[in-house]
C-alpha cells in the first residue's frame, strides 16, 4: 500500500499543473501614429468642417499588447488558447464628463505549446486611439468636452485548455473589479 501512495505522487509530479506554472505579462506596444489638421480655407472646407467646425484635428494612433507567457515548470506546456479584452475609455468632443464609453475590444490567439521553462509571445491585435481637440475660441454651449481623448484601461486575458480555463491575468488588477468578462 504504501509504495502505491508513492508511485501516485511520482506520476503527479510528472503532469502539467497549471496554477502557478504560468507567468504572464503584458505591455503596451505603439504601432503607428498619424496627425491630420483640418483646413479652414472658404474652398477646402471639408464635410466633418462643416458639422463640427472648431475642430482642429485629430491624432491618431494603434497600439497593441505584446503578452509573454512563460511556463515555470518542468515538464512541458501543451497548446493553449488565450481569449483576452481590451478595455477602451472613449470620450466624444462636445459631451459632458462623466459619459466616457467603455469598450471591449475581444479577441483570442493560440498559445504554442512549450517544453520545459519555455516561453513564448504573441500579439493582440491593434487598437485605435484618437484624440481631438476644438480651435481658437470654439466652445460648446452646453459646457462640453472641448478636448477628447480615448485611452486603454486595460487588458483581462484567460487561457483555456479546451474548455477549461486554467489561467487569468488582469491588469490592472482592480480591473476585474470594475468590468465584467463578457
Amino acid at each position: 500500500m504504501r509504495n502505491g501512495i508513492v508511485i501516485l505522487g511520482m506520476m503527479a509530479t510528472t503532469c502539467f499543473t497549471f496554477a502557478s506554472d504560468l507567468q504572464v505579462t503584458a505591455s503596451r506596444k505603439k504601432i503607428s501614429s498619424a496627425e491630420s489638421h483640418k483646413s479652414f480655407h472658404k474652398n477646402n472646407i471639408s464635410d466633418q468642417t462643416r458639422i463640427n467646425p472648431g475642430v482642429k484635428g485629430s491624432k491618431q494612433e494603434k497600439v497593441n499588447y505584446a503578452v509573454n507567457v512563460t511556463n515555470r515548470s518542468f515538464s512541458p506546456m501543451p497548446e493553449l488558447e488565450a481569449r483576452y479584452i481590451i478595455f477602451v475609455e472613449r470620450q466624444q468632443l462636445g459631451a459632458k464628463k462623466g459619459t466616457e464609453q467603455v469598450e471591449k475590444i475581444t479577441g483570442k490567439e493560440s498559445v504554442a505549446g512549450m517544453p520545459a521553462k519555455g516561453s513564448t509571445v504573441f500579439n493582440t491585435q491593434a487598437v485605435k486611439l484618437r484624440e481631438q481637440s476644438l480651435s481658437g475660441n470654439w466652445i460648446y454651449s452646453n459646457g462640453g468636452r472641448l478636448k477628447a481623448t480615448d485611452s486603454i484601461i486595460g487588458i483581462w486575458i484567460k487561457f483555456f485548455d479546451g474548455d477549461t480555463e486554467v489561467e487569468e491575468y488582469v491588469n490592472p488588477t482592480t480591473l476585474a473589479n470594475r468590468h465584467k468578462w463578457e
